[in-house]
Formats: structure tokens, C-alpha cells, sequence
């Protein structure tokens, strides 16, 4: 016999069983023992009541640029300027915040005491920044010297047309002397731009000069060398000969560039060897031109704005394992 029960309430979380009567059978037989799991809202109270009501619990999501986040944390090392004395300053970061957050404080705590009390590991940090630039440093470590000024004109702005010429002008800081022998001039077009391997011309102001030697193009953002769709999108220029001093005014001269396919607002990102921060230049438009897809152009390289992501991590940390998963053996047990 089979008997179907609907819109019963549901229990507290817990082991229970069922007994079951009849007029001819007297005399309860309990059913085997069945689970109510603990619901969300049960987890999120019990961790609300360890960490605090302020405590924010999140279900687990796919950002719908995965792939863009995955790139950028791949980068937390070079981010970080590699070695140990990348973790030794993210640590020296979050020690620092401990005395202004008190989240903060609390999260070191317990990584302490955890150390202390039971031999644990310190916690693995990875960094992260969106958008994405090329040899890129964390935002919380002093500031490398950069150019500035960075300015875009090309002399047609329609989709996917090829033999383009582009002007990038910039200033270089007052330290941004490019002597010849060994300096390079690195520019990064956005993904779907692609640079050609000459045609370069450099003209400098002050009365100063400089020829480029060498151009050593590569794809950069969009899946690296040899994925589908991937074009050189970063050139690197070798200086033959410059006077370039700190404060000149450079203009650059690309002929022979191809335009994104995609209509849209794009950045150049300028950088040099003697100033290696990378800069976004302003925002220049794409216009559209022959037939092109609908999508919106990519996010790399665009606007000004700076996202720093910081992820902490015990030791151990698996995100592939089930959080939070048990099984409630009373309504006041441990769970």
C-alpha cells in the first residue's frame, strides 16, 4: 500500500522516521530512518551566527566572462613582480588593511590561529585586474614611471579595413629618456587589430630624433599566438638610433594596420622601456564599415577604469568540492 502526503510542513533539519498505523495493525512500525537536509537559510544563520549578521553568503555562480577572469588571475605572479617577494607584499597588504577593516581583521585572526593552533598553512592569495593590460602591476604597489598623453588618430575608422594608418602620440615622463641601444617602444592594440611588421616612423619633439632598428609583432588578449582569430595585436619596436629625452613628445606612425572587425570605442595601450607602466590611450571609434557581426566589441583594453581582484584561499582549498554539504543528525546536534 502506498500513501501519498502533500503540502506537509517541513521539519527542522534532522533524522527522523515515520510510524505507521492501521485499525487491523494497532501498534506503530517505524519506517527506516530518513534525512531533512539543512536548508540554505539554515547555513547562512549558523554562519551568520559565527561571523556576524554583516556576513554576505553568495551561491555559487559561472561569471559569464570566466574565461577573462581565468586569463587575468593566470597573470596574479607577474602582477605581483614575481618571486617570493610577491607573496611577502600581498601579506603585507592585508596586514596593513587589518588595522582600518575589521573584516579584514577577523579574516587574519583566524588564519593566525589557525597557524598557530594547528600547524595550517598561510593563506594562498591570487590577484587579478580588469581590464586586462599588458605587463601589467598590481594597483596596490607603488607606481612604476609612465608616459602620458596617449592619443590615437587613424585615417579611417571603418571596420575591418585594411591599410590603415595610425599616429599614437605620447609624452614620456621627465626619467623617459630613450637612448639608443636595447630600449624598446611597446604598443598594444585591442584584440582583432592586427600590426603590421614595418612601416614604422618616429617623430620626436624638442628637436630630437629616433629610428626604429627592428618590430617584433605578436597577438596579445585574445587567446595568444596561433588560436582561432588570434592577429597581432602588439607590436614591440627596437630603436636604432634616439635622442629621445625625458618630456618629449613622440608620434608614432603606423601604416598598414587592419581595424577590428567590430565596431566600437577601442584603446592603444603605450609603454617603454624606461616607462614600463602601461597606459590606455583615449578612447578612438571604430565605425562600421562592411558587413559585420552584431557583437559588442571585446572589453580588453577599453575605457580608463581599473578593477583590482583579490581572492584568499585556505589551506587545501578544493573549488571543485561540495561547500557546505553534511548531514543533520538532530535539529540541535552538530552539524
Amino acid at each position: 500500500m502506498t500513501v501519498v502526503a502533500r503540502n506537509v510542513a517541513r521539519p527542522e533539519a534532522g533524522s527522523y522516521t515515520l510510524g505507521v498505523t492501521t485499525s487491523a495493525n494497532p501498534v506503530a512500525a517505524p519506517s527506516t530512518v530518513f534525512i531533512v537536509p539543512l536548508t540554505a537559510a539554515n547555513w547562512i544563520e549558523r554562519l551568520q551566527l559565527l561571523f556576524g549578521r554583516g556576513f554576505v553568503v553568495v551561491p555559487r555562480f559561472t561569471p559569464p566572462n570566466g574565461a577573462e577572469l581565468d586569463e587575468a588571475f593566470a597573470e596574479s605572479t607577474q602582477l605581483l613582480g614575481g618571486g617570493i617577494a610577491a607573496g611577502v607584499g600581498v601579506a603585507r597588504w592585508l596586514q596593513q588593511l587589518t588595522h582600518v577593516r575589521p573584516p579584514i581583521s577577523r579574516v587574519d585572526l583566524a588564519a593566525s590561529l589557525a597557524q598557530a593552533l594547528a600547524g595550517a598553512a598561510p593563506p594562498g592569495f591570487a590577484v587579478a585586474q580588469l581590464p586586462r593590460l599588458p605587463n601589467d602591476r598590481w594597483l596596490a604597489l607603488p607606481l612604476r614611471p609612465a608616459v602620458s598623453g596617449v592619443m590615437i588618430a587613424v585615417d579611417d575608422a571603418a571596420a575591418a579595413t585594411a591599410g590603415v594608418t595610425y599616429d599614437v602620440t605620447f609624452t614620456t615622463s621627465d626619467t623617459g629618456a630613450l637612448p639608443a641601444g636595447g630600449d624598446r617602444i611597446t604598443l598594444t592594440a585591442p584584440p582583432g587589430t592586427d600590426l603590421p611588421t614595418h612601416g614604422y616612423t618616429v617623430s620626436v619633439s624638442n628637436g630630437h630624433a629616433a629610428t626604429v632598428d627592428s618590430v617584433t609583432v605578436a597577438s596579445w588578449g585574445d587567446g595568444g599566438v596561433g588560436s582561432s582569430g588570434a592577429t597581432n595585436n602588439q607590436a614591440i619596436l627596437a630603436l636604432a638610433s634616439s635622442s629621445i629625452a625625458g618630456g618629449d613628445r613622440l608620434t608614432i606612425r603606423i601604416a598598414g594596420v587592419t581595424n577590428p572587425p567590430i565596431p566600437g570605442e577601442y584603446a592603444l595601450v603605450a609603454a617603454t622601456s624606461a616607462d614600463p607602466e602601461p597606459v590606455p590611450s583615449a578612447l578612438y571609434t571604430i565605425v562600421a564599415g562592411v558587413a559585420v557581426g552584431a557583437a559588442a566589441p571585446p572589453a580588453v583594453l577599453q575605457g580608463t577604469g581599473r578593477m583590482s581582484l583579490v581572492t584568499l584561499t585556505g589551506a587545501g582549498f578544493d573549488p571543485t568540492r561540495r561547500l557546505l554539504a553534511g548531514t543533520a543528525h538532530d535539529s540541535r546536534g552538530d552539524h
